[in-house]
């Protein structure tokens, strides 16, 4: 009897662990080349319209002329007239991506951020100014620390391309799966304990 509860307890315990998700980071290498629309790839789905229609401007796995310290080829390449989202399959609490433009000048903003929450309301709203380099004008956007589920991304139309890569975020593990942490815990210290009395 002890041993079957030890197996229990163990595979609880391991059940719950594979239920906290590892960091991803997206290059856009990992799918052939595509419109991004609808493209759900590692527990986030994009979207991408122009004037709240769907369009296909926008392409996962896209090659750029260039590399910049945060976009390097292939990227998600698409016309700045177009809004970006990212739906995320659960929450994230860390999100960070590079952009580059074709200008090689600093743009005030380069690009907006809105951020929301499981409820889709509106977190922040964020500017980006993206610094000219020897390159293209580009920026390293992070944000930590904020539980987020949906980001929207529009981007200064006096520039006519955007590239994104690098987009890396984690997802906050649910509260299902701290139980069942909790639970798979007190089992094997009900089970240690148990075993230290006899």
């Amino acid at each position: 009897m002890f041993a079957l509860r030890l197996v229990f307890g163990c595979l609880l315990l391991l059940t719950s662990m594979q239920l906290f998700a590892e960091p991803v980071t997206l290059t856009f290498n990992e799918l052939s080349s595509r419109p991004v629309n609808g493209v759900s790839i590692a527990g986030v789905t994009f979207g991408y319209s122009i004037n709240g229609q769907a369009s296909t401007l926008a392409v996962y796995g896209a090659t750029i002329p260039g590399n910049t310290a945060n976009v390097q080829s292939p990227a998600l390449v698409g016309s700045t007239q177009g809004i970006l989202t990212m739906d995320f399959a659960g929450i994230t609490n860390a999100l960070s991506f590079g952009i580059a433009f074709n200008s090689f000048n600093t743009l005030s903003p380069g690009l907006t951020i809105q951020l929301f929450d499981g409820s889709l309301n509106l977190i922040r709203s964020t500017n980006v100014t993206t610094l000219a380099t020897n390159s293209f004008t580009g920026a390293l956007f992070s944000q930590s620390n904020t539980q987020i589920s949906r980001v929207v991304v529009t981007f200064n139309q006096n520039v006519s391309t955007f590239a994104l890569d690098n987009l890396s975020f984690n997802a906050v593990p649910e509260p299902a799966a701290l139980i069942l942490l909790g639970s798979g815990l007190a089992v094997l210290a009900a089970l240690t304990k148990q075993r230290k009395r006899k």
